[in-house]
């Protein structure tokens, strides 16, 4: 030590003695290299003092030659639970149809004749007066007369050419007005209503002042091939009449009425002779009334014809779906809850305000083709038969039935899924003879209601688009730091445990922050696996590596 104090005195003195003092710009610093050894750390931190391979809460672990950190977390348990296969539809469709009753095609009919048939006209001045020859018989006369009984025979036979007979027709309405677009009715007539002062049929035959007898009468009112009325009678003699009038009330009219009259009078020998009373003209005198102003009721034969429904369709989307979590997007089949309430209702399908105005009965039946009794096979069906007026109402259980799609090749293992229900109502006429009212302004209506009430379901094999609540786990123990340390290797493993017998589509977002706050973010997006069997648990790892 002295000997190196002695040595740096010497170099001093001797830098002192050597130096001559020029001038500053010539003088320059010197430089030299020197090696130093400064120790930074006065221990060493090993890695095997901040690891360990037996403690389960440390975060950096080593195993074998590796080493790893584990930091674990658990995500808190979902379910699905009985919501899930409850459908809430609440819904009801409904269908009505009305068809217009016949009006207007007929506003009465009126007919008359009264005529007064002139026999005497035919002797007149032209047949001899056997009581007063060679004079002719004069009309009227004061005296008695006489003709010849051939002249009065052939009298009579003219008359009855040319007045004993009367067949006419009248056509009061066309048939196509009346039930025309209705393609099942087949109108038989239609009957007369009150009052019998304004619906009448009259006939009057008199015989004024003829010599002999008006021997027959007949007079009737036909419509096709039913006689309405029938005025027939004989032998009115001198002064007599016939004078009848029949009511058509409740008589069936056809399309058009015909009038039949005739009458014959009384022949005599041709030799003998005929006496004709002072001051009579020979007179006979005919009258018809007809009088039909009301139509109360058409009768017809009704086919069976099976009406057109256009029942909107029952679908999934019109029902008042408020569940937040799940949304049914096809549905495929199933069986239904037993034991289910009916406060609030539940499986149930109900038919409401199924009513019938028309003026004959009506054959009504529903099918759900999805809905089959499972023990046996029977599709659920409303039937009833609907008679004119009547409203119907039923409600069924759907408890344990089956949801099938009837469409799908294999109900049982069904791969079509259903968008709406598959219904089909089939409303069909009876074969009768009903009198259906004419008088009537309201149109006749059918109508059904069905009603759908919240379905819960056993089992179901649907696609359910299901959300579950996100989840937020903070994962604590996380090591900061480390500056200029990396690793090879980063493993980021989750297992994932899914005891749900339905498919299952996991979205993660895994975020992490330095200690600046800066952020980093990871999606893990993965299908989930399905247990076979009810009760088992399918595992599914996921890892993500650097």
């Amino acid at each position: 030590m002295n000997r190196i104090a002695a040595s740096l005195i010497i170099f001093i003195l001797w830098l002192h003695v050597s130096c001559d003092f020029e001038s500053p710009t010539a003088f320059e610093i010197p430089t030299w290299n020197v090696g130093l050894n400064i120790p930074l750390l006065h221990e060493k931190y090993p890695l095997s003092d901040i690891i360990s391979d037996t403690s389960d809460t440390a975060v950096i672990q080593a195993s074998g030659d590796t080493i790893f950190i584990d930091f674990a977390g658990e995500l808190p348990e979902d379910s699905v639970n009985a919501s899930y296969t409850q459908m809430p539809l609440d819904l009801s469709v409904s269908f009505a149809d009305t068809t217009q009753p016949p009006g207007g095609f007929f506003t009465g009919f009126d007919f008359t004749l009264s005529d007064t048939i002139p026999v005497g006209a035919l002797i007149d001045g032209i047949i001899p007066n056997l009581a007063d020859l060679p004079n002719l018989v004069t009309l009227p006369s004061p005296d008695e007369q006489k003709i010849i009984g051939s002249a009065w025979n052939e009298i009579a036979q003219a008359v009855e050419s040319t007045m004993g007979g009367i067949d006419t027709v009248f056509t009061l309405y066309d048939t196509d007005e009346v039930f025309g677009e209705i393609t099942f009715f087949q109108l038989l007539g239609i009957i007369i209503g009150d009052p019998d002062s304004t619906n009448f049929y009259h006939s009057l035959i008199e015989n004024v002042d003829l010599p002999v007898n008006i021997e027959t009468s007949t007079s009737s009112l036909i419509s096709g091939v039913d006689t309405l009325a029938l005025h027939d009678t004989t032998n009115i003699s001198f002064g007599g009449k016939l004078d009848k009038t029949t009511s058509l009330v409740n008589k069936m009219l056809g399309e058009a009425v015909g009038i039949e009259f005739g009458f014959t009078l009384e022949r005599v020998g041709e030799s003998d002779t005929v006496t004709i009373a002072p001051n009579t003209n020979l007179d006979m005198v005919l009258e018809i009334g007809i009088s039909i102003q009301n139509l109360d009721d058409a009768r017809v034969d009704v086919n069976e014809y099976i009406l057109p429904t256009d029942l909107d369709p029952i679908e999934f989307s019109n029902a008042a779906y408020s569940a937040e979590d799940c949304e049914v997007s096809g549905v495929y089949g199933g069986t239904f809850q037993s034991g289910t309430p009916d406060v609030p209702k539940t499986n149930i399908i109900g038919m409401s305000n199924v009513r019938n105005t028309y003026p004959f009965s009506l054959d009504f039946e529903i099918k759900f083709k999805n809905f089959v009794n499972t023990s046996t096979g029977d599709t659920l069906t409303f039937a009833q038969t609907l008679t004119s007026g009547s409203v119907y109402e039923e409600e069924k259980k759907l408890d344990g039935m089956s949801f099938i799609n009837p469409d799908d090749p294999d109900p049982n293992n069904p791969t079509i899924p259903l968008e709406s229900f598959i219904v089909e109502p089939v409303i069909k006429t009876i074969q009768d003879t009903v009198d259906i009212p004419l008088d009537g302004e309201d149109g006749w209506i059918f109508s059904l209601g069905v009603d759908v009430s919240d379905l819960d379901f056993s089992s179901l094999k649907a696609d359910l688009d299901c959300s579950f609540p996100p989840q937020t786990q903070e994962i604590a123990g996380v090591p900061t730091g480390f500056e200029g340390m990396s690793f090879g290797e980063v493993i980021l493993q989750f297992t994932m445990y899914n005891q749900i017998k339905l498919p299952l589509y996991m979205d993660l977002t895994v975020k992490g922050y330095s200690t600046t706050g800066d952020s980093v973010r990871v999606f893990v997006n993965a299908d989930l696996g399905v247990p076979q069997f009810t009760g088992d648990t399918a595992k599914t790892f996921i890892q993500l590596s650097s």
